[in-house]
């Protein structure tokens, strides 16, 4: 269902001047390891029964407004959604988010934005396997203001406020309150080839005690010679200290291509790498490296095709699962692949079909799973 919803049209903005608009969408939806179980782990004993299956049906309304005035704009967003599983009854959820936002422009090219926003999320079960169905709740309040100097130079500030709560008690310990303050200058000019720095300090504390501040250093780059070839680049180190005495420096590099050889396809290749570097205070070397590849062809004017294939490597030497286990070198391989139809059947109703394969080997038996999804999606916008 996260798919569907990443690629059907999106209705956080009015479209054709309408200041209001309407979505409602049904979808259906099927999943052959709904909690992400291994292969040879104990269903019944894990979940109650040996379905790991479940077929499941999510009703979305959403609402949203903007209304501009003059160079400003005023625009807000909500959504409730409202999921029923037919096996899996304990997973049924049910979510409310929404946004309001207050936007402008000043000079040639200086714009401003102000929003507060909430944002629900069900379990995922692909990072958390396990049975419990939480919801975690995001509070978010946002300002950013972008700056143009001399046409070229662009610079950007960012202050965000969050607070997040998770509906369960056995994940109160991940409630947190944070902040996040960066700021980034660069050329970059409208052509949109252009080289920036950046700088980020954020905060987290942690209802169980911990407190996580970190400092992420680091630069974005864009380069293309003709509209149908574009390059992308970014790279950067950050620090983070747990307490007043752990901590860790990870390194990250990601590189993307995206090129249009026809105006009605668009491919898109990335590679990516992370490492993160053992300390006096915490042994943990982990690294990761992978790509994804993304093509999109609007074969006609009411037919669009989507897939993209992902692959992940992760290394964690020495990983404990918590504190008194064991400690293991921990070792996995993701391979995800997915593809998506959406058919316009009029201007504003979508009908949309997608189906994903996600394959996780570790040698740790809570992260190592198969799953196949499928979901049909009706999406209609006033």
């Amino acid at each position: 269902m996260a798919l569907i919803a990443m690629l059907l049209p999106p209705a956080l903005a009015a479209r054709d001047g309408n200041v209001f608009e309407l979505t409602l969408s049904e979808t259906i939806s099927y999943d052959d390891n709904l909690y992400r179980l291994a292969p040879d782990a104990n269903a019944t004993q894990l979940i109650g029964t040996e379905r790991r299956d479940d077929l499941a049906s999510s009703t979305t309304l959403g609402l949203s407004a903007d209304k501009p005035f003059g160079r400003q704009n005023l625009y807000g967003s909500y959504r409730h959604i409202f999921t029923r599983y037919q096996i899996h009854k304990n997973a049924n959820y049910e979510l409310d988010d929404g946004q309001l936002g207050w936007k402008g422009g000043f000079g040639r090219a200086n714009q401003w934005d102000l929003y507060a926003k909430r944002t629900a999320a069900q379990s995922d079960y692909a990072d958390n396997p396990g049975r419990v169905a939480n919801t975690a709740t995001t509070d978010i309040g946002h300002a950013e203001m972008d700056l143009r100097y001399a046409s070229d130079w662009r610079s950007r500030f960012v202050y965000e406020a969050s607070r997040l709560r998770n509906s369960t008690a056995v994940s109160n310990g991940g409630d947190y309150d944070g902040y996040l303050a960066s700021m980034s200058l660069g050329v970059w000019p409208a052509s949109g080839n252009g080289l920036e720095a950046r700088y980020a300090n954020s905060g987290q504390d942690y209802a169980k005690g911990q407190t996580y501040k970190q400092h992420d250093f680091g630069l974005n780059a864009a380069y293309g010679d003709n509209p149908a070839s574009r390059f992308e680049g970014s790279a950067g180190v950050q620090i983070q200290k747990a307490g007043s005495n752990r901590e860790t420096r990870r390194g990250r590099l990601s590189l993307r291509h995206t090129w249009r050889p026809r105006g009605s396809s668009t491919l898109s290749l990335r590679v990516l790498r992370e490492k993160t570097s053992p300390s006096t205070s915490s042994p943990v070397q982990a690294e990761s490296y992978g790509g994804e590849a993304q093509w999109t062809w609007l074969a006609t004017a009411k037919l669009r095709f989507d897939s993209s294939i992902d692959y992940r490597k992760r290394h964690y030497d020495p990983y404990q699962e918590f504190s008194g286990a064991a400690p293991i070198d921990r070792r996995e391989y993701l391979r995800t692949a997915s593809i998506a139809l959406n058919y316009f059947l009029q201007e504003n109703l979508v009908l949309a079909l997608s189906t994903r394969n996600d394959k996780r080997d570790a040698n740790h038996i809570r992260y190592n799973y198969d799953s196949q999804s499928y979901s049909l999606t009706l999406q209609y916008v006033y």
